[in-house]
């Protein structure tokens, strides 16, 4: 009988135990969280607050500001950044219009932006965006090669975007926002010589009247319809391409 009063004893003081122990499991932050990660999930708030909230970019304008200004002291970044953030608000809206005059005729924009939205909009499946938005821009990369300078730069952007097919939304939300980080790549010409297309390559010069690569550098009419051609100036930044989203 005393035997199992010690084991009965036992069981007891083990359930009190576990009792006490849930309890403070139960009311501990860690529960908190999950039980509001639980409601949020039954009630679709987490995809809310994931369209609301920016997405992060991997900034390193520390480390690479001071060589791009110890390069070219007249390099003004803030500036860099507004047109950046316009050019990609340009180039989505275009996109969305279905008019490639939308994008504007900004001289620091690469012919190659252009010919590449045009792309897009020859396309089967044109995505729609709406309500663009340009949260910040960062500095990703800066590198030289073959004459030419690179800066790689990355944008958290913000739209409601979708496609459709047959008044279907197959891909996107028309009613929920998307966060996306779009990169755009600026190029400075510094050794014609050495430049990709310099050797009989496209250095990213269209001719506006047929659409076939310029690959001289300094050629001021197509080669193959005679059409008047911008040279290509060599020493500005570009916007050679802006990648991101759909």
């Amino acid at each position: 009988m005393e035997k199992w009063l010690i084991i009965a004893g036992i069981i007891l003081a083990a359930a009190l135990a576990l009792r006490a122990l849930w309890r403070r499991v139960a009311n501990s932050t860690e529960m908190a969280v999950l039980r509001y990660f639980a409601r949020a999930a039954k009630n679709g708030d987490i995809n809310d607050r994931l369209s609301e909230t920016p997405k992060s970019l991997s900034s390193m304008d520390k480390i690479f500001l001071p060589q791009i200004l110890q390069d070219f002291p007249e390099f003004n970044w803030n500036e860099f950044k507004a047109v950046i953030s316009a050019s990609i608000c340009n180039m989505l809206r275009a996109i969305d219009a279905r008019d490639i005059g939308l994008m504007g005729t900004d001289p620091v924009q690469s012919p190659r932006l252009r010919e590449a939205v045009g792309h897009v909009l020859a396309g089967t499946q044109i995505p729609f965006y709406r309500d663009v938005k340009v949260h910040d821009t960062v500095i990703k990369r800066y590198f030289k090669k073959e004459g030419t300078c690179y800066i790689i730069c990355e944008s958290a952007v913000e739209y409601y975007g979708y496609v459709e097919e047959n008044g279907r939304v197959v891909r996107g939300y028309k009613d929920r926002k998307r966060q996306e980080v779009y990169e755009t790549e600026l190029v400075y010409i510094q050794d014609a010589e050495r430049a990709p297309g310099s050797g009989g390559g496209s250095v990213g010069v269209v001719c506006p009247n047929c659409g076939a690569p310029v690959t001289n550098l300094g050629a001021k009419r197509c080669e193959y319809c005679g059409s008047a051609v911008e040279p290509l100036n060599l020493r500005a930044w570009k916007i050679q391409s802006i990648r991101g989203g759909f």
